[in-house]
């Protein structure tokens, strides 16, 4: 009986060290050496979480928003402003090093297509990339609109 309980518990314990989850959204696993499973699938998470398997423990995260994160050029660092998209308001993203993560304002995939200089008013038409209709984006400087993306 005591043999059954040393390896029925081995099999049940176990260290996430070193898993790095490939989901989005999903921590790195530096959890206690004690395994559990708080969801098994999405449907087990509220609305707006899913199930993000961490090595040993399979916890609900929230999902990431749409969008990526812009190319950052940080100041020193300060501490974190968010942890999570959800920390953020509307749109922004949590975006940033950990321990120096901010809100920011996401980018949508390609890049902008090359532009041959344009006389005239200044009118600027977008702000971010999701001011933009469907996958276009917010390119330019002056006047600044909503393009096709180009992908490499």
């Amino acid at each position: 009986l005591i043999l059954c309980v040393v390896v029925c518990t081995a099999a049940v314990l176990g260290t996430a060290a070193g898993y790095e989850s490939q989901l989005p959204g999903c921590p790195p696993g530096a959890y206690p050496a004690i395994c559990a499973r708080y969801c098994y699938s999405d449907r087990d998470c509220a609305s707006g979480y899913y199930c993000c398997n961490t090595g040993c423990l399979n916890i609900c995260v929230p999902k990431p928003k749409p969008g990526l994160c812009p190319s950052i050029t940080q100041s020193p660092c300060r501490g974190n402003v968010c942890n999570n998209d959800q920390d953020c308001p509307g749109n922004r993203k949590c975006c940033g090093k950990p321990g120096c993560k901010r809100c920011y304002r996401p980018k949508k995939p390609g890049s902008c297509p090359a532009r041959k200089y344009e006389a005239g008013p200044c009118v600027v038409y977008c702000d971010g990339d999701f001011d933009c209709p469907g996958d276009k984006k917010c390119c330019g400087g002056c006047p600044r609109l909503c393009e096709k993306p180009c992908y490499d």
